[in-house]
């Protein structure tokens, strides 16, 4: 899949409530009623969502774990002003499939995002790269450093209340240049690691993540 599914431009708004995004094809035999699932392990090459628009709103959603390569799941592209673009999450579900891809899954540049009452966890996937070949006798450095995160706000605004991210290897957020973040009450963050440990970073968390740069700074604030 190589396209966006809903997306959004100029004043288009996206609203999605008490509904299950999910990869899995559906059959209903209509004899019994009964509703089989089946993954089909398909690939997506760009993201689910993608809003250029003016509002989308996310209201008890269910996401389910899809194989997003070199791609986010959900996109935020504004480009008139991080008021005159929004995006509200609220008592929702996102399911991150660890595969070591580095794009962010939840990316938020130039708008205001509020995710309030949200569960953020990671899936085990296959973090290999078949497209890498490591060079003969290359030794692997040890290292605890990363730049990446689940979810990336960048030249926007990010207000995150009783919000919990867990198991993300990639980690959980990160905070890009002239991004501002505020976490506020119970947000939490529980074993965001990579999946494959070594002995350096056995004990070493990947929570939050800034980037400031020379073109602004990253700010981050608790309450």
């Amino acid at each position: 899949i190589t396209a966006p599914e809903p997306q959004t431009d100029n004043d288009g708004t996206i609203r999605l409530t008490k509904v299950t995004l999910s990869n899995k094809l559906l059959t209903k035999d209509y004899d019994t009623g009964g509703i089989t699932a089946e993954n089909n392990g398909q690939q997506k090459l760009a993201p689910f969502i993608q809003a250029k628009g003016k509002l989308i709103v996310i209201s008890d959603v269910l996401f389910e774990s899809l194989n997003f390569v070199r791609s986010s799941g959900i996109d935020i592209q504004g480009s008139s002003g991080v008021f005159n673009h929004q995006v509200i999450i609220e008592r929702s579900n996102f399911q991150v499939l660890n595969t070591g891809d580095k794009s962010s899954f939840l990316n938020s540049q130039g708008s205001t995002l509020v995710a309030k009452n949200s569960n953020i966890f990671g899936i085990k996937g296959d973090s290999k790269n078949k497209n890498y070949s490591p060079k003969q006798n290359a030794v692997a450095p040890e290292t605890c450093e990363w730049d990446t995160g689940a979810v990336n706000v960048a030249d926007g605004v990010g207000f995150f209340e009783s919000t919990i991210f867990r198991d993300l290897s990639q980690g959980a957020l990160k905070v890009g240049s002239l991004g501002i973040v505020t976490l506020k009450d119970t947000v939490r963050f529980y074993g965001n690691k990579v999946t494959d440990t070594t002995e350096i970073d056995k004990g070493f968390r990947r929570n939050i993540y800034c980037a400031g740069d020379a073109n602004g700074q990253a700010q981050l604030s608790a309450s």
